[in-house]
């Protein structure tokens, strides 16, 4: 393909810049290369409007690179710019490009944050890909939080709209998003069909499927028990030749290799999974990445269905402090990028409602794991310094599985909100008292100044008012009930760890014992 900039009009209407910001999906050197020519004519005519939207181009590739930081400062100055002048265009593009700037982060509150005005300021008279590029990143949102009901509307309205432009290339980014959506949320049936979908759009516009594509149909396959079409797909990659894997796009031929082993050991083929195997280590050797790390998980795997229990033991160990490692220097990265974001003016201007966002869980409303460990580390020095006790409650949807599979992901997130709203009346009651969602269907109760025999009582009470909330209009009679397990600073501990893990030994005690139950016994 010829580069964007040989292929487009001189710059002087808007829909050369639509263009260019399409471009960026395909051909991103081009598009750049075009808006820094562009960019000079504009600020010599004083077009500001058009300016703005040629430096997001220009962030948009940035940031596609991993020039995260850069990307971010000329983002928010857009941003600030298209408020003060009310330029409802680009405030949609300004929240569309930080959208992905969180997404690369892996900041998922922050993302949902910024996905929602960018779908929320658009105008449906504007160009059908703008449209579908806003959607798709309030799909791809809401799926990283685990709203997959939520997300696979928007993903089938992005898909309507790619459609609509005749744009191949996102419509194979968002089928491609939907069908690993559907493949997280374990719907092997939907990821088969959306899969074989993107490989019909792909090959009728005479395309080659890339790596991530082969990598996404082939694990659809693979949860849809279609294992040998799942090793057809792939054996392609195994060989095409190691230099070519290497030199072209390192992670995802490697992932591919990683999916194709699983495949193969699936099918009872544990030698050809290990030489397959074998050869995606080899391309991991020395890199930093998390395939790498779970090439060695895979390891581990076939060590055990070959019966050698001893090495899968050794090597998971290995794998669990390598993760462990690997998640430590992602928290520093991403950690480091922030506090460069947030260190220009205006994000300083912003940073308290930023913060108060990141700390909330996109789904329920409630606090979230980050601003837990903060503040209750702080609560516990205040113990320790002879303060009052405080309690902490993990609580456990029982079944919650069930209504997933029966009701459907959007009844399961509908659970999740109502059961959120309980719990924090339960917090409201109590003077300090937090609600938070740690992930999935668990959720944390911060109690101060109850011991244990008052927290027990409360939380008795809140048990019967989920048990009872009434839920027949939403669940079609299943239950919603959740099993509980309590520990109190300082009679159990005043560590943060600590306390946790006494809570969640008796969570499990709790379900073990029958589920929907408050546990507070003391562990030995």
């Amino acid at each position: 393909m010829e580069a964007y900039a040989e292929q487009v009009p001189a710059l002087g209407q808007g829909e050369s810049v639509d263009a260019l910001e399409d471009a960026v999906r395909y051909d991103p050197d081009g598009a750049l290369s075009a808006a820094r020519s562009w960019l000079v004519r504009a600020r010599q005519e004083g077009d500001d409007s058009t300016a703005r939207r040629l430096e997001l181009v220009c962030a948009d590739v940035d940031c596609r690179r991993g020039g995260v930081q850069s990307a971010a400062h000329t983002i928010r100055q857009v941003l600030e710019w298209a408020l003060e002048h009310e330029d409802r265009y680009l405030i949609a593009r300004s929240h569309r490009q930080l959208a992905r700037v969180f997404l690369r982060l892996g900041d998922n509150a922050l993302n949902l944050e910024h996905a929602v005005p960018a779908v929320e300021h658009l105008d449906r008279h504007w160009r059908p890909s703008l449209r579908a590029d806003h959607l798709l990143a309030l799909a791809t949102a809401l799926s990283a939080c685990g709203s997959f009901g939520e997300s696979w509307r928007r993903f089938e309205e992005a898909n309507t709209l790619a459609a609509q432009a005749d744009d191949v290339h996102l419509r194979r980014v968002v089928l491609n998003n939907l069908a690993f959506t559907q493949f997280k949320a374990g719907d092997g049936e939907a990821a088969v069909a959306v899969a074989e979908r993107l490989h019909a759009v792909v090959t009728a516009a005479g395309f080659e499927l890339g790596y991530e594509e082969l990598d996404t149909i082939a694990s659809s396959y693979r949860i849809g028990g279609r294992l040998e079409e799942a090793e057809q797909l792939l054996l392609p990659v195994l060989d095409g030749g190691g230099a070519d894997l290497a030199t072209s796009d390192f992670d995802g031929g490697a992932a591919c290799l990683l999916t194709l082993a699983q495949v193969q050991r699936s099918l009872g083929k544990l030698e050809a999974a290990q030489q397959t195997l074998d050869k995606c280590r080899s391309l991991c050797e020395g890199k930093p990445t998390s395939v790498r790390i779970l090439a060695q998980r895979e390891h581990a795997e076939l060590s055990a269905a070959r019966g050698d229990y001893r090495a899968a033991y050794e090597t998971f160990f290995e794998f669990f402090e390598e993760h462990q490692r690997l998640e430590s220097a992602e928290r520093e990265a991403r950690a480091r990028s922030l506090q460069a974001i947030f260190e220009t003016t205006e994000a300083r201007r912003d940073s308290e409602r930023f913060r108060e966002l990141s700390e909330r869980d996109a789904l329920t409303g409630l606090r979230n794991r980050r601003f837990v460990e903060a503040h209750l580390d702080s609560i516990l020095l205040d113990v320790t310094d002879g303060g009052g006790p405080v309690s902490v409650a993990l609580m456990d949807l029982d079944r919650f599985k069930r209504i997933n599979d029966t009701r459907s992901h959007a009844v399961g997130d509908d659970v999740l909100r109502r059961v959120a709203h309980v719990l924090a009346y339960s917090a409201h009651e109590v003077a300090g008292g937090v609600a938070a969602r740690m992930g999935g269907e668990e959720f944390l109760l911060i109690l101060p100044g109850l011991d244990l025999p008052a927290a027990l009582d409360h939380l008795e009470q809140t048990r019967l008012r989920i048990q009872h909330r009434g839920w027949s209009d939403l669940t079609a009679g299943l239950p919603v009930t959740v099993s509980v397990g309590v520990a109190c600073a300082p009679e159990d501990a005043t560590d943060r760890g600590d306390l946790l893990h006494c809570a969640d030994v008796r969570l499990y005690a709790a379900k073990g014992a029958g589920r929907n139950q408050v546990m507070g016994t003391p562990t030995p």
